[in-house]
């Protein structure tokens, strides 16, 4: 099977990724959620997850086995979220809440969204906003090279800020490049 032929994807926060020197187009992927509803006294979690390899228990791949000298490339993610307007929040020094960074196999990060910066300046009892995360990386040398964004997984959590449960988690809608898409069908 081929590899997904890399797309270009367009949001607010794949503008916050910086071009490449080289002049090197990347591969670029992006994590869509739906729009989802925050009250006051919860949390937004956006957590993604690097799982290459994908199970570090399993038997090595003997047609593909990785090259202990050249570990895999990180992959670049900038994951944040988004008001109604396709804006990002921001946070109490007016930064926006995004976070980038390059995660290696294994590594895992966080944003959060809290009441505070979800609804300042505004009087309104429930805000609504979506997650996105875009996924950054060189292309691969060859066919058999892993892509390094390949195994990013990106998760919502919205959980309550008095008990600490989790009230919502999702996945998102699509994530491109990412074969098999998740399944639908549990709906």
């Amino acid at each position: 099977m081929k590899k997904p032929i890399c797309v270009i994807a367009l949001s607010a926060v794949a503008t916050l990724a910086h071009p490449n020197a080289q002049g090197v187009v990347p591969c670029v992927h992006e994590a869509r959620f739906g729009l989802i509803g925050l009250a006051r006294l919860q949390v937004a979690r956006l957590s993604v997850v690097n799982v290459l390899p994908p199970d570090p228990v399993a038997p090595p791949d003997p047609v593909h086995p990785p090259d202990p000298a050249q570990p895999p490339d990180p992959c670049h993610v900038a994951v944040g979220f988004l008001n109604t307007t396709n804006q990002p929040f921001r946070d109490s020094a007016g930064m926006p809440l995004i976070v980038e960074l390059d995660l290696l196999p294994g590594q895992s990060a966080f944003v959060e969204l809290s009441a505070a910066d979800a609804f300042r300046g505004s009087r309104a009892s429930r805000m609504t906003f979506r997650a996105t995360g875009v996924f950054k990386h060189e292309p691969p040398p060859d066919d058999s090279a892993p892509e390094p964004c390949g195994a990013v997984l990106p998760t919502l959590e919205i959980y309550d800020v008095l008990t600490g449960r989790s009230q919502v988690v999702a996945n998102p809608l699509e994530i491109f490049a990412f074969n098999p898409q998740p399944s639908h069908q549990e709906w």
